[in-house]
């Protein structure tokens, strides 16, 4: 019918136990369904022979040991008795109602994902009971809970070859589940969520495999690899893609608020890149009135933080390009609205300064002392940092000085304003580095401004 297949951790302590009750379960499922183990950690090859299943040990991984996916997928198509395949982590218990589903599946290409149960198991499931599916969503029910839409799969059920391209992304870290769905949304694969039919028992337990616990898998070096290999707006693909639901009669369109919602603003953010992706060519022209009218048009999909700045970068250039310093002070005004926010008049002071518009950056950088916000707080050492490296560009050595020293005042680690003042020379002036050397951006002030071009058409609805 089909054949499963995934990576083990070592089998050690709890992750031994729960590694063999969620391959047992697959087993017993029966049906003329393939298992196979791969990779060559502590014990995988012993528990492939107790089990009955296949173990193919040679799989690539990077420098900190860990499998990579396209090594995985590629390893397992190619060996696969079956061209219905199912990747899935080692700890998800399956039952019955998981192969219901797979036999309502169309042959064509297609990915089916389901959301997860999770839920505390205290050692080895007695699976010699004839009941052990009943007893496992009993428990499951009373004593665990599905997880939100918005997290990743756990299981993707595909047929063989219909990837392209598979990334190595390192697995048991973050984003190479969302990638999946994005690419196959991407491919025009059909996205089933069986949520709705399939009980995925996910059984708890620690992140003792990556280095650095559960924040060095979600934030470490890992992980942010795996960010590097994503494209833009790929890590933010879940459930709410997915372009059917199983039922009992099969997929059918997934027509929920929820998932309607979802379709129009992946609309609205493809037709905003297109927007910004022609006022990027425009500039390139030197047509910047109608660069700036094309970025205007942009301006009712601004639905996100990331994506008004984005808008805003594109719109000062195209105004500041044209000189019309008033136009850009209006087109701010209207970004910060009434009660304007610290963060947001930092992050457009920062673009007026990358855009070498230094008296707007100044006057915006300078709003930011003035107010009294925790937020404002966290942000004046930045602030005065950036208004001295513009005063450093506008040939004004006294007040670079005197924000520098403001901005280490604030914040005495701040290695860059110390820098500055170090590198203050004999005359009393200051050195000839670009003025964004050495720029310290507070992390929480830090957002993507570069227009990214639109999505591939299959992406969007």
């Amino acid at each position: 019918m089909l054949t499963f297949f995934t990576t083990c951790k070592p089998f050690k302590g709890k992750t031994a136990v729960a590694q063999r009750n969620a391959i047992e379960s697959w087993v017993r499922l029966g049906r003329g369904c393939e298992v196979i183990l791969l990779g060559a950690d502590k014990g995988t090859a012993d528990a492939a022979r107790e089990l009955g299943v296949r173990h193919v040990p040679e799989v690539a991984r990077n420098e900190y040991g860990t499998p990579l996916l396209d090594s995985v997928f590629d390893a397992a198509s190619s060996v696969a008795g079956h061209d219905l395949l199912c990747y899935l982590n080692a700890d998800i218990m399956l039952m019955g109602d998981f192969l219901d589903a797979v036999a309502r599946l169309e042959p064509e290409r297609l990915l089916m994902i389901s959301r997860r149960w999770n839920v505390d198991l205290d050692g080895p499931w007695d699976f010699d009971d004839p009941n052990w599916q009943a007893n496992l969503r009993e428990l499951t029910v009373t004593r665990g809970h599905q997880k939100t839409a918005s997290g990743g799969p756990d299981f993707f059920v595909f047929r063989r070859g219909q990837w392209p391209a598979v990334p190595p992304f390192a697995l048991g870290r973050t984003r190479w589940d969302n990638w999946l769905i994005y690419a196959a949304r991407t491919l025009g694969i059909p996205v089933i969520d069986a949520s709705p039919c399939v009980m995925a028992v996910h059984q708890n337990h620690d992140c003792g495999h990556a280095d650095g616990g559960w924040a060095g898998a979600w934030h470490g070096a890992e992980a942010q690899h795996n960010g590097s290999l994503m494209p833009d707006g790929a890590d933010t693909y879940n459930f709410l893609d997915a372009t059917h639901l199983m039922t009992a009669d099969g997929p059918r369109p997934a027509m929920s608020p929820e998932h309607l919602a979802r379709r129009l603003e992946r609309r609205l953010a493809a037709w905003f890149d297109q927007r910004l992706f022609l006022a990027n060519a425009l500039h390139e022209l030197g047509r910047h009135e109608d660069e700036f009218a094309a970025v205007t048009h942009a301006g009712p999909a601004c639905t996100t933080p990331e994506r008004t700045l984005r808008y805003a970068r594109a719109g000062l250039r195209a105004l500041f390009a044209i000189n019309r310093r008033k136009q850009a002070e209006d087109f701010i005004a209207g970004l910060l609205g009434d009660a304007p926010s610290p963060l947001m008049g930092y992050r457009l002071a920062s673009i007026c300064e990358g855009l070498r518009a230094f008296e707007t950056a100044t006057a915006l950088f300078r709003a930011v002392l003035t107010q009294e916000s925790h937020d404002a707080t966290v942000l004046k050492a930045g602030a005065h940092y950036h208004l001295a490296r513009i005063a450093v560009e506008t040939g004004d050595p006294e007040a670079a000085r005197r924000h520098a020293e403001a901005c280490v005042a604030d914040n005495p680690k701040h290695k860059a304003a110390r820098e500055l003042l170090g590198h203050w020379g004999g005359n009393g002036g200051p050195d000839k580095r670009s003025p964004t050397d050495g720029i310290t951006v507070p992390a929480e002030a830090r957002q993507p401004v570069v227009p990214a071009p639109p999505q591939p058409a299959g992406a969007r609805d």
